[in-house]
């Protein structure tokens, strides 16, 4: 189900403040999300002109939670309303948490999500865990871009806490590194 929050005060396990660690409940997991916003903002806005970069967000394993930054004036709105398909593969990914028909945006119904997840599991440190996807349209229907998509993990405990990932649009990828102006 998506729910969408005014206010962090607002959040379950927000009684925890200022003693909030680890990623169990929303709460601790957005106070681990404010500290990405030093990173979140310049990536997003490196090309200026260009949006090469179509958002920087951080999916959660315990809830499925999609949370990041696409700049001002876009928003989420779409994922809202988002629907398990057989378009979209959910069902076939995670049949119990996204069966057809299902509304509400869950990361974990993703094919980014699954794969870049199993990776990790396959590779763990050994390897390079980046996850690049095939370009595919992305949950709004509109727009036609790849993810890459990085494990997320405890590194008190080595178990793996989500996915951070950026959408890319490939198309303006292409012209920002061929403009003259870069």
């Amino acid at each position: 189900t998506t729910e969408w929050l005014e206010n962090m005060d607002d959040a379950p396990g927000s009684y925890k403040g200022a003693f909030a660690e680890g990623y169990e409940t929303t709460y601790d997991r957005l106070r681990t999300l404010s500290a990405l916003s030093i990173i979140e903002v310049p990536l997003y806005n490196h090309y200026r002109g260009e949006e090469a970069s179509l958002g920087s967000y951080v999916a959660f394993d315990a809830d499925g939670s999609f949370i990041g930054y696409e700049g001002c004036g876009r928003g989420l709105d779409e994922i809202a309303h988002w629907k398990s398909t057989v378009d979209n593969g959910a069902a076939d990914l995670q049949p119990l948490l996204c069966p057809l028909g299902k509304y509400g945006y869950d990361s974990r119904c993703r094919g980014w999500y699954d794969t870049g997840k199993k990776k990790w599991e396959r590779i763990h440190i050994d390897d390079d865990p980046l996850y690049v996807t095939a370009p595919y349209v992305f949950a709004g229907g509109v727009v036609l871009g790849q993810t890459t998509t990085l494990p997320l993990v405890d590194p008190k405990t080595n178990n793996h806490i989500g996915q951070i990932l950026v959408d890319i649009s490939p198309s303006l990828m292409f012209n920002a590194l061929t403009s003259n102006t870069v």
